[in-house]
């Protein structure tokens, strides 16, 4: 009987330590859209310190497209192979919670300190009154200019649109006497990309104009909408050749590499230019993007990174501790400064933090980090535009090109613009109906 005993008690322990071994080995898997260098290298090791803290928890790390991340999720739920943690930026994100796949975070922002957070952040992640990601990272829209060149023009940043079209024609030039032109005054980007129909957003939303209504109907055969299209197509003859096919690295390659005098983007511009340019160093500042001379008003697309836990993933639980680690890592302003100046920390208190500003690139542009954070209270969601109110079929409809195509037709093939404002509006009705 006492070996029995002996036996009995060593089954029940070796099995007790079974269950306790199984249930402490999970993986979770985190999608990261953010995949630079420097950016994979900090996220593995926030990974690694979250692993040390969980023992028994591993973080499988994905890197993927901001598209590629929209078609394994959608692909992802239908099969039920949900990651638990994600980064989409705030369009896909609302039709997430839309669709019910995320769990609402206003736990996690709380226990992190809610107040800690911009509410430009926040905002981005609010659907019927609760937030359903926690932002990480802030980006702001300015434009770009060479000081040099404005200094020799005897020019002044322009504040107004006349004064960025006039400025654009003069830097427009053959400057090598061979009579072709090789620098153009401004980039703007018209190729078949969401960075292409962010243009005309901005420049319909500073007219007080929007794409949808309160009811999100399409709005686009407006005054505002077809001003904004006249815009972009007098700004084309000053954007470099081959802007018609540019997407977002391209409007930063351009003004780098001296295609043009002025680029419209956002703070990663300035380190790509100290790695690639570096002779540009001390020639380049920026402004806040100009308005319209006549009750113009200054409101700008804001870009934000987000993570989400999706609440059919199989740890949901363990994914909310990672957002959770994630904020509160000692590692998280080394992750917003691997792109210095682009990623402008969601939280106050890293933003203001030593650790964050002893940057060498944030040190040496002070005055453009002002410029970025003065933007950024310009800045609204695309997927809600000014009015506040979500297109939860903002993702779907924009993915269309629908937008993007109207601007090449106007600008590209110099189709009427009343007659594509109205295709416009009965092309994105057909998409709403089968939608809904």
């Amino acid at each position: 009987m006492k070996w029995f005993r002996v036996f009995l008690i060593t089954i029940l322990f070796l099995s007790a330590c079974s269950i306790i071994s199984f249930s402490e080995n999970k993986t979770i898997t985190f999608i990261s859209t953010q995949t630079d260098l420097k950016q994979k290298e900090v996220q593995e090791l926030i990974a690694k310190e979250f692993e040390s803290n969980n023992p028994g928890i591993k973080v499988n790390v994905e890197y993927l497209s901001w598209s590629d991340v929209y078609a394994k999720v959608i692909t992802g739920y239908k099969v039920g192979a949900l990651p638990e943690v994600s980064t989409p930026d705030p369009s896909p994100l609302f039709t997430f919670a839309a669709r019910g796949l995320l769990l609402p975070l206003d736990d996690v922002l709380e226990e992190i300190g809610l107040e800690d957070f911009y509410m430009e952040g926040l905002q981005q992640s609010e659907y019927q009154g609760h937030y359903y990601g926690v932002p990480y990272r802030l980006q702001a829209m300015v434009l770009y200019y060479r000081k040099d060149l404005f200094k020799e023009k005897n020019l002044n940043p322009p504040t107004t649109w006349n004064e960025w079209l006039e400025a654009a024609r003069i830097l427009t030039e053959d400057t090598d006497g061979d009579g072709v032109i090789d620098r153009w005054g401004c980039v703007l980007p018209y190729g078949r990309t969401g960075w292409t129909d962010t243009q005309l957003l901005y420049l319909t939303w500073m007219q007080g104009g929007s794409f949808f209504d309160e009811s999100n109907n399409i709005t686009f055969n407006t005054p505002q909408v077809r001003t904004g299209l006249e815009f972009l197509k007098k700004m084309f003859p000053y954007s470099p050749i081959g802007s018609e096919t540019y997407t977002y690295y391209d409007s930063i390659n351009a003004f780098i590499t001296g295609k043009a005098a002025m680029s419209v983007y956002y703070g990663r511009l300035i380190p790509t230019m100290l790695q690639d340019a570096p002779e540009l160093k001390d020639k380049v500042g920026a402004v806040l993007i100009p308005i319209p001379e006549e009750g113009g008003k200054r409101v700008f697309s804001i870009g934000a990174g987000m993570l989400t836990v999706f609440k059919d993933s199989k740890y949901p639980d363990l994914g909310k501790e990672f957002v959770k680690s994630f904020l509160n890592s000692k590692y998280f302003a080394d992750f917003c400064n691997a792109t210095p100046l682009h990623a402008i920390p969601a939280r106050k208190s890293t933003a203001d933090s030593a650790s964050f500003r002893d940057n060498e690139v944030i040190k040496a542009y002070p005055e453009i980090l002002e410029t970025l954070q003065e933007a950024l209270g310009y800045s609204v969601s695309e997927a809600k535009e000014t009015d506040g109110i979500l297109n939860p079929y903002w993702g779907e409809i924009r993915d269309s090109s629908v937008f993007q195509d109207a601007i090449q037709k106007v600008v590209l093939l110099d189709e009427p613009i009343e007659d594509v404002v109205k295709w416009v509006e009965d092309t994105v009705k057909e998409m709403q109906k089968s939608l809904q």
